[in-house]
């Protein structure tokens, strides 16, 4: 029927020795990737892992965007990029440039994905809107299609999602699989709701 209670699942939140192994809540490993029992830091680490043409993504960065803007100076909000690329040379395109904003102008990087993806993906436009350095960019976009060897991954086609090295050393310690991913402190959460709070 699709239900995915677990009788021996420990609920994670209500003080309880739900599947009676003398664990409660984020003392039991059932648990471990629950956002409520996240390592707690002073400085949190979030990041979430997209395809910028995913239309997860697109659902998620409604939630994702409003936690940035309202918490970056109290957290590193960062958007990280799945290894392999499902949509075709515009998202590896787009991802390229994504990326670069975020590293040489993030505070720009909000205002510029707001724009683009309510604009339908108005990419010049949005990173004028944004007044993003477009010769600060396009340097970043050229080292960076070079360090990570994208076109050539990209003319590969022995596979039928291309590699997408740019953030895959840390998306594979965490078994990043698929957008949206989110990533709190180091460890994948399986259970986050889908809204900024």
């Amino acid at each position: 029927v699709g239900a995915k209670f677990d009788p021996f699942w420990e609920i994670c939140d209500n003080k309880i020795d739900d599947n009676w192994d003398n664990l409660i809540d984020c003392a039991d490993t059932t648990c471990s990737k629950d956002f409520q029992c996240a390592p707690k830091v002073d400085r949190p680490v979030a990041d979430l892992y997209i395809m910028s043409y995913c239309p997860y993504w697109l659902q998620a960065q409604k939630w994702y965007l409003e936690v940035m803007s309202k918490l970056w100076k109290v957290a590193d909000l960062n958007i990280k990029w799945v290894p392999y690329i499902m949509h075709g040379q515009k998202e590896t395109d787009e991802n390229v440039v994504q990326y670069c904003i975020q590293k040489e102008q993030k505070e720009k990087y909000v205002s510029y994905l707001n724009c683009f993806l309510k604009e339908e993906w108005k990419n010049a436009e949005c990173r004028k809107e944004a007044k993003i350095d477009e010769k600060k960019l396009t340097s970043c976009v050229d080292s960076t299609k070079k360090e990570f060897s994208i076109d050539e991954k990209m003319a590969d086609t022995s596979k039928q999602y291309p590699d997408f090295d740019i953030d895959k050393s840390e998306a594979l310690k965490v078994w990043v699989q698929w957008s949206p991913t989110f990533v709190l402190n180091g460890i994948k959460l399986d259970k986050v709701g889908r809204n900024a709070k």
